[in-house]
């Protein structure tokens, strides 16, 4: 089961970079960034990523803010695009067991932003020496539970900056 994930990681990863590049980007509403906490690593180190999605439009948006990091194919809002030194995809290592439907939604008023910091050394293996490069990827196509009452959620896939650091 795992080697067939494994295998099947990086067609999963080629088809999402398909798929974002040929689907119709809804950035005009809300951006997502993305922000290490420092530029170089030593080998071991924890590396924090602190993703922070803002209302870049004048009115109130109903987001998913669950920010489950998964490997593309997987139930997820947040996925990575990490490039080793070898300029290799390094793939999600966890096995997460979550629903494809999440129950975090929140109102992101405008000019507003939500955060988390995610600890991406955890999920992924970052061990060889050298520069790395990381993309991130906000991804919703749900709305939120009939129980919470919002209206109509913003759907859409968002591509952030790409950020370089080195492992030492």
């Amino acid at each position: 089961m795992i080697m067939k994930r494994f295998i099947l990681q990086p067609i999963v990863t080629v088809m999402m970079v398909i798929l974002v590049l040929s689907v119709n980007v809804r950035g005009q509403d809300l951006s997502f960034t993305i922000q290490l906490d420092k530029t170089s690593y030593n080998k071991g180190d924890t590396v924090k990523c602190k993703m922070t999605l803002k209302n870049i439009s004048n009115n109130n948006l109903v987001v998913n803010n669950r920010f489950l990091v998964n490997y593309p194919g997987g139930p997820h809002e947040i996925s990575f695009l990490i490039i080793d030194p070898g300029l290799k995809s390094v793939q999600f290592s966890s096995m997460i067991n979550a629903s494809s439907k999440s129950e975090h939604f929140m109102v992101l008023p405008a000019g507003k932003t939500e955060t988390k910091t995610y600890i991406l050394s955890e999920d992924f293996e970052l061990t060889e020496k050298g520069n790395y490069s990381i993309t991130g990827y906000y991804d919703n196509h749900f709305d939120a539970p009939v129980s919470l009452k919002m209206r109509s959620a913003w759907k859409g896939i968002l591509i952030s900056n790409k950020v370089n650091f080195t492992i030492n």
